[in-house]
Formats: structure tokens, sequence, C-alpha cells
């Protein structure tokens, strides 16, 4: 059970408030990620969970109760096997980036099959990020290295929708 309304409402805070007392934890955190914290639709990271805790002056455990407390509700988030396998494979931080040469050697999933299962984790909510440098794949540990995927990950789907306007109009004719 998230508990994080009520506790910010009994220390007599806004949500603007918290936002601003937590920000050093993550830069990212404004007003609408607190709702989100709220409501459930997101989880703080270790940093943030932290931040939130001295803000409002109370241990994790008052925030979260039950399930919650592992941060992912086993209910709304089921990952496959492949994507667990991946979270146990690939390592944090851009340092720690592994080739995919190795990745298909580790996993004995034959080339193909792990770029499939690379998306297909992606889908399921695994950041997993490549910086095209010939390093290989990793999951992203700072707001640089976040930043550096979203802004690859932005540019490669508006590629996608400009090509998409072209066929579009093939198929219109036109």
């Amino acid at each position: 059970m998230n508990n994080l309304k009520e506790i910010r409402e009994a220390k007599k805070m806004s949500q603007r408030e918290l936002a601003i007392k937590v920000k050093h934890a993550d830069p990212t955190v404004d007003q609408a990620m607190i709702s989100f914290l709220e409501r459930g639709d997101v989880y703080p990271g270790e940093k943030l969970m932290a931040a939130l805790c001295s803000a409002l002056e109370c241990p994790e455990e008052a925030i979260y109760t039950g399930i919650e407390a592992a941060f992912i509700p086993a209910a709304e988030i089921v990952h496959s096997e492949t994507t667990d396998a991946l979270a146990r494979i690939l390592m944090f931080g851009a340092e720690n980036a592994i080739p995919r040469a190795v990745l298909v050697a580790m996993t004995g999933w034959p080339d193909r099959e792990l770029r499939k299962n690379i998306e297909k984790a992606r889908a399921e909510g695994m950041v997993i990020a490549n910086d095209q440098n010939g390093k290989g794949y990793y999951r992203p540990d700072t707001q640089e290295e976040l930043a550096r995927c979203y802004k690859q990950s932005r540019s490669r789907t508006l590629a996608q929708l400009r090509q998409q306007k072209y066929i579009r109009r093939r198929m219109n004719g036109c």
C-alpha cells in the first residue's frame, strides 16, 4: 500500500513543495512526478526513496507497505523469462557495456533472437542502452546516460515516423 499522499498531507506539504525538497536526488522530479508516485503509477529509485523519507521525516516502511514495499507490484509488471535473463546479465553503467557478440555467447541465443529479446525487454519496461560506439548494451545508471538513451531512442522514432509519412503518400497515390 502507498501512503505517500497521506504522509505528505499530514506534514501540510503540497506536491510542489515535496518535489522541491527531493529534487536534489532526482532532477527530473516535479509536481507531476509526485502525483504519479502517490497514485502508484511509478515507483522511486533508491536515491529518491531516501530523499522522500528525509523530506517527510518517516521510514520507508511508512510510505510503502505490503507488496509495494518492493516498489513493483506483481500484478502490474510481469516480466518474461527473457527479460529476467537480460536483467541478470546486463550491468548498470556505460562502463559495463557488453558487446552483442559476447551477449550471444552468454545467453546462447542466436544474434537475431538476442535482438528480438532486447526489444521485448524494452517493451516490458527495461531501459537498455547502446551508445552505438561498439561497446555494447548496458542499463543506464546516471541521468546523463538516461538522457543519451532517450535522445537516441527519440531520434530513431522520429526517423521512422518521417519514413511512414512517405509510405502513406505512396499508398495514397500522392
